[in-house]
């Protein structure tokens, strides 16, 4: 159940940076000047860099908590499925309604449960780098399928 959680603020923190990035370049006259393709082009890449500044933080604040419990990934850290769910989450279009949100959240939490290769070999990874890692692969399959999805739709 704390990975659901985890999910959940990675959803909150996302819809919120992306209504902060959107407001203000929406204000700035950015998506009229430099269309769509380099509004989304600069939102994916501040979301990638949160993403990479949570896993970072994730990593430390891992291999911490690792030490002082003396268990191998406490259910007590979430940071990783807040950064596995947001990667999962920047696959979705600027415009999109709820669905591909929810969809991205599923699909985020059955990758996080089931661990396909090679999610698996990395939850092994030594203390903070086992516990973010295999998130993060469940985040890249999530967005993978999130784009096929919408694709195919």
């Amino acid at each position: 159940m704390p990975g659901t959680f985890g999910s959940l603020l990675g959803v909150a923190l996302h819809a919120g940076l992306r209504h902060l990035l959107l407001l203000t370049m929406a204000d700035a006259g950015t998506p009229e000047t430099f269309g769509i393709w380099a509004t989304r082009f600069v939102v994916l890449g501040a979301e990638l860099v949160l993403v990479a500044l949570i896993a970072g933080l994730g990593i430390w604040a891992g291999t911490r908590v690792e030490k002082l419990s003396g268990k191998k990934d406490p259910g007590t850290v979430v940071v990783d499925e807040v950064a596995g769910q947001m990667l999962a989450l920047a696959a979705i279009p600027l415009t999109a309604a709820a669905g591909p949100t929810v969809l991205a959240f599923l699909a985020f939490r059955v990758f996080d449960i089931i661990k396909p290769y090679p999610a698996r070999r990395f939850e092994s990874l030594r203390s903070g780098w086992g516990i973010m890692a295999d998130d993060l692969v469940a985040g890249v399959y999530a967005a993978l399928t999130v784009g096929l999805v919408l694709i195919i739709w």
